[in-house]
């Protein structure tokens, strides 16, 4: 074989290698995970970094990481079920947010809110199996949004959401056809039978009707500063402090309050927080600029807010 021929190929085998590893480029980006649609009120699947878009709402889920997964493996018998939980990327408008959805443990009904939704994870495959570690990138996840309901007669009703729920969301708390709201010993909303609500007060379950104890919702905002607020058991509040600033919050007795999980809140809110029960606590909060975190730093001063808490 003449050096020419060898030459020729050469070139032939490296155009061949060339194009191949371009093929499979290009296979690999075309293999992506690509947006879905979805509708609400209907379940739908998520890959790995996949988005699901609910263009009747201008609303875009993403599936962004698997952050545990305890669940008892299909092989192995165990005492507790276990649980797990993802992240996904919520955004609506202005929104952008990041909630956990659990499924499994207690809360295989649980629901997490955004914007007057309900996202809640259905499930979470492939399953656990002890001889076999799971890759994120290999899970799928089944997902399903439904939002509020507006009944005939005017009454704001959350399909699947229970009573506690809705008073956590500021809303008057309503039962199905046939139910009372009443309130429990410990502050919270429930709906019952008519005929056992007076049998419950006597008993000391229940106190009296929701309807008379609900309180307007309240909103702290920077005004409040070196203020005292008054809660009673039970009741929530927004802490509203601005998104032109990194806020970190700082409660010195999470026993008495502590921020509600899994509640997406409007722009510029740092969390809804709840009165868990008779007692004080203080939240502290301290903001800084971006530029603070920019190298070299600005020199932009931090502001510092603080609240009394008295919860009875």
């Amino acid at each position: 074989m003449t050096n020419t021929a060898q030459i020729f190929l050469i070139l032939i085998g490296f155009l061949i290698i060339t194009f191949g590893s371009l093929g499979q480029e290009s296979f690999a980006k075309s293999s992506a995970p690509m947006s879905v649609d979805a509708n609400i009120g209907s379940e739908f699947m998520l890959q790995f970094n996949q988005s699901a878009e609910i263009k009747s709402e201008n609303m875009k889920i993403t599936f962004l990481n698997v952050t545990s997964d305890s669940r008892c493996p299909t092989d192995v018998t165990c005492v507790w079920q276990g649980k797990a939980e993802i992240d996904v990327n919520l955004q609506k408008e202005d929104q952008d947010v990041t909630v956990s959805l659990p499924i499994g443990g207690d809360s295989n009904q649980d629901v997490t809110v955004f914007n007057q939704y309900l996202i809640q994870l259905v499930d979470l495959s492939p399953y656990p199996v002890s001889t076999k570690n799971i890759q994120t990138d290999e899970y799928s996840a089944k997902i399903n949004v439904t939002k509020y309901v507006q009944l005939h007669d005017g009454v704001t009703s959350v399909t699947g959401l229970p009573p506690l729920k809705q008073a956590k969301l500021g809303q008057e708390p309503s039962c199905k056809t046939g139910l009372v709201s009443v309130t429990k010993y410990n502050g919270d909303p429930a709906c019952v039978k008519p005929q056992t609500r007076e049998k419950l007060i006597e008993r000391g379950w229940a106190l009296k009707d929701t309807s008379e104890t609900q309180s307007e919702p309240i909103t702290v905002t920077l005004e409040n500063n070196n203020q005292t607020i008054e809660l009673k058991t039970g009741q929530t509040f927004l802490l509203k402090l601005g998104d032109e600033r990194m806020w970190n919050i700082d409660i010195d007795n999470g026993d008495v309050v502590s921020r509600v999980k899994n509640i997406a809140v409007i722009k510029g809110a740092q969390g809804v927080y709840e009165a868990k029960m008779p007692g004080s606590a203080t939240l502290s909060a301290s903001g800084d600029l971006p530029c603070r975190e920019e190298v070299p730093p600005c020199e932009a001063p931090t502001i510092l807010f603080k609240i009394q808490i008295n919860v009875s």
